[in-house]
């Protein structure tokens, strides 16, 4: 269950103040008004849309402590039909192709079992994207990835579970 979080009412008129400020300086409105009801719901409403889920706020603070901790990287992709993703398998001719393709069936067949688990599901998108060469394909997917881990992290929040 998602819930609008709330907005300390500081935040809310700090945040008014400054769109009022904003708004004057454009000559939008002639004076700073006061914010109704309907204002103050509007701007929560941008909050949460800014801010949805604590586990994305979570995943920003990984991103800087990554880029405080080894700079900006820049690697290759390493994927595409014929990667071979998982080294040890790697002299097995195992590629990315048929890691997507068994990914996908094994959640598929745990979905119509009533068993799937988010390991099948995150799997089977990361396997996707190491399947992906083409750039903004493979950018699609590794959202696709992002998203479904982000999901996860919030249903272990909502069973309480986390820390």
């Amino acid at each position: 269950m998602t819930t609008t979080p709330k907005i300390p009412d500081e935040l809310v008129d700090a945040g008014a103040r400054a769109i009022n400020a904003v708004a004057v300086s454009y000559g939008a409105v002639d004076a700073p008004d006061t914010w109704t009801e309907e204002s103050r719901a509007a701007l929560t409403a941008a909050w949460a849309h800014l801010h949805p889920a604590p586990a994305l706020g979570d995943v920003h603070a990984e991103r800087l402590r990554q880029d405080a901790k080894w700079g900006e990287q820049n690697h290759p992709d390493g994927t595409g039909s014929s990667s071979k993703p998982l080294a040890a398998m790697a002299a097995s001719g195992v590629t990315a192709d048929w890691l997507a393709d068994s990914a996908t069936l094994a959640t598929d067949t745990a979905a119509e079992r009533g068993v799937v688990t988010w390991r099948h599901i995150l799997l089977e998108e990361v396997f996707e994207a190491l399947a992906e060469s083409d750039p903004a394909k493979l950018r699609t997917e590794l959202i696709q990835v992002a998203a479904v881990a982000t999901q996860w992290a919030e249903a272990i929040d909502r069973r309480g579970d986390a820390q």
